[in-house]
């Protein structure tokens, strides 16, 4: 299609798979040879794992196609569109945006921002 038409009215972080299995992994091998019972209080329960900053669906689309070589060439315009223009099965949150603080804190991380993970990704099609 020449036009896409993208919501733009929803917020969140884009984290590829990859991220998620790299800093799962990274705090996992932290804990290593560790009963459950060692394990700090602080260091256990549900930890939020999100990219760093956020965008909407349209500024993620519009970002895929800046950093996509392959796209670049095709010239499709973004329109970016309400949530209410976009009906789904589903109803979806306008801010799904996640805060990291903890387990950032809690295991010494610095998670990358959208961009630069959104970048690797795609180097690595």
């Amino acid at each position: 299609r020449d036009e896409l038409r993208i919501v733009g009215d929803q917020l969140g972080a884009p984290t590829p798979a990859r991220l998620i299995a790299d800093v799962t992994a990274c705090v996992l091998a932290g804990l290593k040879n560790r009963s459950i019972v060692d394990i700090p209080a602080e260091q256990q329960g549900i930890f939020h794992l999100t990219t760093a900053g956020f965008t909407s669906w349209h500024g993620f689309a519009e970002a895929i196609l800046q950093f996509s070589d392959d796209l670049q060439e095709r010239q499709v315009r973004l329109l970016s569109i309400p949530s209410h223009d976009y009906p789904t099965p589903a109803q979806r949150p306008q801010n799904s945006r996640l805060d990291c603080t903890r387990l950032q804190q809690t295991f010494g991380l610095h998670l990358p921002n959208w961009q630069n993970a959104l970048r690797l990704t795609l180097d690595t099609q």
